[in-house]
């Protein structure tokens, strides 16, 4: 059985859009605090572990003006990480 996992990683002031890390493969998720706080509550919801990158607090604990680049992944019995996307409503 897999696990989901979303990561949030506070966005710096030059980073606009959506990207893909050419190394990992994983993609982020550019988007606003209100954004954010949509999808953590909504990994939340569906079970998923929720991370925010270093001393980061979680989007519903942050200033509204901050911008997010999230990534969602599933972890499998063997701690093997590879990306996913939650499903819409999940």
């Amino acid at each position: 059985m897999s696990e989901d996992v979303v990561r949030f990683n506070k966005a710096r002031n030059e980073e606009q859009g959506s990207f893909c890390n050419r190394e990992t493969g994983r993609s982020y998720d550019h988007m606003s605090n209100d954004a954010a706080r949509e999808r953590e509550e909504s990994a939340m919801r569906s079970g998923a572990d929720v991370h925010a990158t270093g001393d980061t607090a979680l989007p519903s604990d942050s200033d509204r003006s901050t911008r997010w680049n999230v990534t969602s992944s599933q972890v499998d019995g063997q701690s093997h990480e590879y990306p996913t996307r939650l499903q819409p409503g999940g």
